[in-house]
């Protein structure tokens, strides 16, 4: 959000920014709160700023307020107004207020956040003091620990931990609540066959894969609003306009979760000529995507956009703005020729086929055939219903779909799952395949390995949109490379059990929180005999 804000807006006074932050945490977003005097900023603010900011979805900053201007003038210390000017300009910063208290504890008090998030070092003679709850009663101890729960015991969100060095994931001995027994069943083999060192071992060869991502682009857009009621003279509900965000969605949300586990990614898409948002679209890739666009004529770059009751987060209906029609013929020719000029030069071509126009007839016919290594999802969606379907690639070496989707494509409503994939990947020759299941977790099938079924681990769903994108992601990623079928499954549904907590693709699910899933669901099940898999 910091980035959407000119640095003169980020400046609040205090009352109206704790109406913000209750407003954000009904919305259901997690609020993150930094606290100092941010006299001069220097690298360690800006790490630390940066940091907090991943931590949740909305970042705000209070400065501690002037002792007086003798002691200002005398320290060489800015005013307040200035300093809270010069956090204002940090782009990982949404909002910033004057605070009416020097230390952090009174003013994590009435703001209220989800997480506050403690600065690693304090540049003056006393050390920060943090808040913690003592017999019911807020207490200041310096070199304590803060919660969420410790600063608003109403939250119900889980509580990040926070010490002097920053964010640090929950340290737990027990499972994640809400865990079903056949997520712990699962567990209990997993951690007796990999150490969590192990897992990472196999997410960071992830790293050298050179990845082509090839699929739409869509801008995803919530629009929340709270219900006035029933228009006076016509059957129509009305909305009070209350907030909007854009997410990179589509492509642009693979690429996003792609990102953080390659060094490269070479995206291949298509903007609009008209409307293209292309800056915005640029501003929402990490620069480690290069992007090779085509500009679709007489179409805008597609917009999803979702109206949102603020209060229940309840989708109320959907509006599309796009152009489902295939690509022009010299529009198609210049991808075409675009993709094989370096399709030779890449381990893994992921292909994420929305159905809106881009990967025609003969760009699938050019990556049956020359494509290294062919991963293919094919989504259903409300635009495409009924006309598109898996069948209309000849080849993958790793497929990843919806339950649904595949029934779809087999025309067998009740069928035996298995016999349906077995089918299908004899059809495309495929080695790799995940059949995601919602709730029940995933059926993964590999040519050697047979099935193996997958629990779900989600405890919390805030949004499923763009769940399945992350799961693709990941898997891809992991199949290219050859980890073993229950360490993909594993790790696709992880992937998918965060993806679930964020509304839409507000953000990615990087190599941060997976570690910290993994933390939580394998710690519990490791093996004191050291005997895993390495």
């Amino acid at each position: 959000m910091g980035a959407e804000l000119k640095p003169e807006t980020k400046i609040q006074d205090l009352t109206a920014l704790a109406g913000y932050v209750r407003t954000q945490k009904n919305m259901g977003h997690t609020v993150v709160h930094c606290h100092g005097r941010f006299d001069r900023l220097d690298s360690s603010d800006l790490v630390h700023l940066r940091d907090a900011r991943r931590m949740g979805d909305v970042l705000i900053v209070t400065v501690a307020p002037d002792l007086s201007a003798e002691t200002c003038e005398s320290a060489g210390m800015l005013p307040q107004d200035q300093r809270a000017e010069l956090v204002a300009i940090v782009e990982a910063v949404d909002f910033v207020a004057v605070s009416r208290w020097t230390e952090a504890g009174e003013t994590v008090k009435f703001l209220a956040p989800s997480v506050y998030a403690q600065p690693p070092a304090i540049r003056t003679e006393r050390p920060h003091l943090a808040v913690e709850t003592v017999a019911g009663e807020e207490a200041i101890c310096p070199g304590k620990t803060a919660t969420a729960a410790d600063v608003n015991p109403l939250h119900d969100r889980p509580a990040a931990k926070v010490t002097s060095g920053g964010f640090v994931a929950p340290s737990k001995t027990e499972l994640p609540e809400g865990l079903g027994p056949d997520a712990v069943t699962f567990l209990e083999h997993l951690g007796s066959r990999y150490s969590q060192t192990a897992v990472l071992r196999h997410v960071d060869s992830l790293r050298p894969l050179k990845v082509a991502l090839i699929g739409e682009s869509i801008l995803d857009e919530y629009v929340y609003c709270d219900a006035l009621g029933k228009s006076g003279k016509e059957p129509v509900l009305a909305m009070r306009y209350v907030s909007r965000e854009r997410h990179a969605g589509g492509a642009l949300a693979i690429a996003n979760h792609l990102a953080d586990y390659c060094q490269t990614v070479d995206l291949f898409t298509y903007l609009g000529a008209t409307d293209s948002q292309e800056e915005t679209v640029r501003d929402h890739l990490p620069r480690n995507v290069f992007p090779t666009i085509i500009y679709k004529s007489d179409s805008p770059t597609i917009i999803k956009r979702r109206f949102v009751d603020a209060y229940s987060r309840s989708k109320m209906f959907a509006v599309y703005d796009l152009n489902d029609k295939a690509l022009c013929p010299s529009e198609e020719d210049a991808l075409c020729a675009a993709v094989e000029a370096r399709i030779a030069d890449y381990d893994l071509v992921i292909v994420a086929d929305f159905g809106h126009g881009l990967i025609t007839e003969p760009l699938v016919e050019l990556l049956c055939e020359k494509a290294p290594f062919l991963a293919v999802n094919t989504q259903l969606n409300a635009a495409n219903m009924g006309y598109h379907t898996i069948s209309k690639y000849r080849r993958a070496d790793f497929i990843s779909i919806h339950e649904g989707e595949i029934r779809l494509d087999s025309r067998s409503r009740n069928g035996d799952l298995r016999l349906l994939m077995r089918n299908l990947a004899d059809q495309l020759a495929c080695r790799t395949m995940m059949v995601t299941r919602g709730k029940y977790g995933s059926l993964m099938y590999h040519h050697h390995d047979g099935f193996v079924a997958c629990p779900a681990f989600a405890t919390k769903i805030v949004d499923r949109v763009g769940a399945g994108d992350a799961v693709f992601a990941l898997a891809s990623l992991c199949a290219a490379r050859g980890v073993p079928s229950d360490l993909l499954s594993f790790l696709g549904n992880v992937v998918g059990a965060q993806a679930v907590t964020i509304v839409g693709n507000r953000a990615s699910v990087d190599r941060q929180r997976l570690t910290h899933a993994l933390d939580a669901l394998l710690k519990p099940f490791q093996n004191q005999r050291g005997a895993m898999v390495a």
